[in-house]
């Protein structure tokens, strides 16, 4: 005869006892040895050449924005010039910059392919050694119907040109990225609105992404 079936929570009950560690936070960070806090992803980042590509989920509680708004701050102590592309006209400069800083650009609206565009005419112009493109709020096919050619393109641009490219995506893989990135948080959506920025900047890390991470192709067509 087959043994009484156990009641779900039971069950449950009795893993979680001989597992403890499985449902606590720290266990999902434990295997994250390569993570890196905010700050000292951004400081380094400032100093790449070429194309690289930051990956976060286009959620309320996404990273991105403290992302970008970090490498505001990074590139305004080293007096770096900096545009930031805003395709999808997400950004309120309001409420993100308590004083307006005067080394950035920002580049609003028309989707990506006006944004890439964008890209293209800054990264010639060498005025601006760091752009940020902030998709993330864009839909995956838009990232995915982009040929293949423009992102090698504006690789080869930018390394030509010694200036740094970030791409914030969606989970898609941008075949030209030299480096790619996830990112990562440990707080919820209603602490946006009561926790100090540098609190919540402190709560966000960025983690090497493998070649296969963000998606199971390559994206783009040919």
């Amino acid at each position: 005869m087959r043994p009484p079936s156990q009641p779900f929570d039971q069950i449950c009950r009795e893993v979680r006892t001989r597992f403890p560690s499985a449902f606590t936070q720290e266990a999902g960070l434990r295997g994250r040895v390569d993570a890196e806090s905010l700050g000292d992803w951004a400081a380094g980042a400032v100093e790449l050449a070429g194309l690289h590509q930051v990956i976060a989920s286009p959620g309320r509680v996404s990273g991105s924005l403290e992302v970008f708004l970090r490498l505001v701050e990074e590139t305004r102590r080293r007096r770096i010039r900096m545009v930031w592309i805003d395709p999808s006209d997400c950004l309120d400069p309001v409420t993100a910059f308590a004083q307006a800083p005067q080394h950035l650009v920002w580049a609003r609206g028309g989707g990506l392919p006006a944004a890439l565009q964008v890209a293209d005419a800054v990264l010639r112009d060498e005025n601006f050694p760091f752009v940020c493109l902030d998709g993330v709020l864009l839909e995956e096919n838009d990232w995915r119907r982009q040929p293949l050619s423009r992102w090698y393109r504006l690789q080869r641009l930018a390394n030509r040109k010694g200036a740094c490219l970030i791409l914030g995506t969606p989970a898609v893989t941008i075949p030209a990225a030299g480096r790619r990135w996830t990112v990562g948080v440990n707080w919820e959506f209603p602490d946006c609105f009561t926790t100090p920025r540098g609190e919540l900047q402190s709560g966000v890390s960025l983690t090497p992404a493998d070649s296969s991470g963000a998606s199971e192709r390559s994206e783009g067509t040919g």
